[in-house]
């Protein structure tokens, strides 16, 4: 049982740093893309950071986890409330660009 707890553990960590390569470098390539000037390109650029701070917050989390059990709950508050802010605005880009009449981007 303990090799099949152990192969999970590093199938857990190889794609959580996967994972976290990746959804850093979204942001990272998208800001070279003349797209991210419209205004769903700005709100997607907020979420695609804030997916990207969480994810490698959890990444930083297994290595290191800091004192007090207050600071990972703030930490995680924040993470989560900047990935509904950056959610909620892009679905309130797409509604207002469908649903308006606006200029799509």
């Amino acid at each position: 049982m303990t090799g099949e707890y152990e192969f999970l553990v590093n199938l857990f960590r190889t794609f959580l740093f996967i994972a976290a390569v990746c959804t850093t470098l979204v942001p990272v390539v998208f800001a070279f893309s003349e797209w991210n000037q419209s205004p769903l390109g700005r709100v997607f650029m907020l979420q695609a950071v804030a997916f990207a701070a969480a994810v490698d917050t959890v990444a930083l989390f297994r290595f290191w986890r800091p004192d007090g059990t207050n600071t990972v709950i703030t930490v995680y508050a924040i993470m989560f409330g900047l990935i509904s802010v950056g959610t909620a605005s892009v679905a309130w880009q797409i509604v207002k660009i469908n649903y308006t009449g606006e200029k799509k981007p």
